[in-house]
């Protein structure tokens, strides 16, 4: 958005992602204004045409409410008919990812991946290992928990009517394909409506 000549802000609750990304459009020559902050209670000194929120944001929201204070947050700072676009993991492929194992090893780093869904909370818990190198025959291991909540297609739909926003049109995975209950991926184009 930015090399198409967009005035950009971007959020994260990461120092370390926001350094990789502020490296990334460093080396490009573009400004980008970072800043460290909670995407469910971010503030602005600006308002926006577009928000946009990807790679399963939404699902480390791990409450209903917590979404809906995503949403919420989002209204005050679009303009009337301004947009927000974001996606999720569908409960299909985070039930499906249920005890499934992963693992790579390449010349400079490894990683070791497992995982676990509780159907009754919708909670898929990954435990991810990294072995990364930082000498010859020397690597270092960091661990990470993430957990998702699986939200459903109607959940989301609902959130959205809650805060004001209409519903445009749903996507499955990276296309203009509408989703079916086999989709791992929902994309939602909303505008808000007051």
């Amino acid at each position: 958005m930015a090399q198409l000549g967009y005035n950009v802000d971007a959020i994260d609750n990461s120092s370390d992602m926001l350094m990789v990304a502020k490296e990334k459009t460093h080396n490009l020559g573009l400004h980008i204004n970072y800043t460290i902050q909670d995407m469910r209670t971010f503030k602005s000194h600006n308002k926006y045409s577009l928000i946009t929120c990807i790679n399963d944001g939404v699902n480390y929201l791990t409450s209903l409410n917590d979404v809906e204070m995503f949403f919420n947050n989002c209204s005050k700072y679009l303009y009337k008919d301004g947009l927000i676009l974001f996606d999720i993991s569908t409960n299909y492929k985070l039930t499906n990812m249920n005890q499934q194992f992963y693992a790579e090893e390449s010349d400079d780093y490894a990683y070791i991946w497992s995982n676990k869904y509780a159907s009754d909370s919708k909670l898929l818990t990954m435990d991810i290992t990294l072995f990364t190198q930082i000498d010859e025959d020397i690597y270092e291991r960091t661990s990470e928990i993430h957990v998702q909540r699986g939200h459903s297609e109607d959940e989301i739909r609902s959130l959205l009517k809650n805060q004001g926003f209409e519903l445009i049109e749903t996507y499955s995975e990276i296309s203009l394909d509408k989703p079916d209950d086999q989709s791992e991926r929902i994309h939602f184009l909303a505008k808000k409506d007051s």
